[in-house]
């Protein structure tokens, strides 16, 4: 958690952009379930913002303002989106 509703999700054995984004639709899928609290049902909708690392020295802070740039795309594409920058 990196503040408010914000997580980061660390990906270091997956080497290519389409097993990131495959990641990242499976988590859109998981937490679209609705869950049950008592008597009360409860349903999240996430935007998902992906960065990738292409092996150059990037630095950490640089990744997460790319993933922040993607999450807000898909934020403005109507959320429950993905976006890959």
């Amino acid at each position: 958690r990196i503040g408010g509703d914000e997580f980061v999700v660390l990906l270091p054995t997956v080497h290519a952009a389409d097993g990131a984004m495959l990641v990242a639709h499976k988590l859109m899928d998981l937490l679209a379930q609705p869950l049950q609290y008592g008597q009360v049902q409860l349903a999240v909708s996430v935007s998902i913002g992906v960065a990738e690392f292409h092996g150059t020295e990037v630095a950490a802070q640089e990744l997460m303002s790319r993933a922040d740039a993607a999450m807000y795309e898909a934020k403005a594409s109507g959320r429950g989106t993905v976006r890959r920058l």
